[in-house]
């Protein structure tokens, strides 16, 4: 199972790196004064919404150039003791969450701040043992997303960062467990921001899908003037 969240967390950074690389390499910011901005959203501490669980989450934001930024959050999903009445219960859980997002702000001033639209890029995978069966079930799942969404930036001058933002878009998720229960579980997946009919252990379902996010961070400025 290890072994497994290690190989797909490579694999999505080194598509993550290749495809940052080709934006970069389109309009290279030799003029521009250089920075990034290092994020968390204290949402993804609820790790993946389904089951018992929490996750530590972490992201970078960094201009592509003057219309374009590029913000990469990553989320390790662990286990976080019993769930409750919404909640799937898991004896253990590993996973990633990796949200991509491409901006384009509004504004004139092209410094990270202000409206901006985006396209939202999902992708969540789990492995967890859960505890509704005897001995355990071991189930895998995977969560592929795509949004749109419209947010808004502020950069304070001692470099405080506040990011919110929400859209609307798709998602499909597919699971698969040891035991075949003849297309059945035992869990229903639920979440205050979508409801479906799919189970937890086994089955594919696409759905609409509301995203929402909330981020605070910090300015890291590379060169300052003198």
């Amino acid at each position: 199972m290890k072994k497994d969240i290690i190989h797909i967390f490579f694999i999505i950074t080194f598509l993550n790196i290749m495809f940052i690389s080709f934006l970069y390499g389109q309009d290279t910011l030799i003029k521009q004064k250089k920075g990034i901005l290092i994020k968390f959203s204290p949402y993804l501490l609820f790790g993946d919404y389904i089951t018992s669980s929490a996750g530590i989450p972490l992201g970078v934001e960094f201009r592509i150039n003057k219309k374009l930024s590029f913000d990469q959050n990553f989320s390790y999903i662990m286990p976080a003791g019993n769930g409750g009445l919404l909640i799937t219960d898991v004896d253990k859980i590993r996973g990633i969450r990796t949200d991509s997002e491409l901006k384009r702000y509004l504004n004139k001033r092209y410094n990270l701040t202000g409206f901006y639209l985006a396209t939202n890029i999902l992708y969540q995978y789990t492995d967890a043992i859960t505890a509704d069966y005897d001995g355990g079930l071991n189930v895998r799942r995977n969560l592929f997303a795509l949004h749109e969404k419209i947010g808004w930036q502020s950069v304070s001058k001692k470099g405080f960062v506040f990011d919110v933002a929400f859209g609307f878009g798709a998602r499909y998720v597919t699971s698969k467990s040891s035991y075949d229960a003849g297309g059945h579980g035992y869990s229903y997946e639920a979440n205050p921001l979508y409801w479906y009919n799919k189970s937890y252990e086994n089955g594919s379902k696409w759905f609409f899908s509301v995203n929402g996010s909330f981020k605070l961070g910090w300015k890291i400025n590379f060169n300052k003037k003198n």
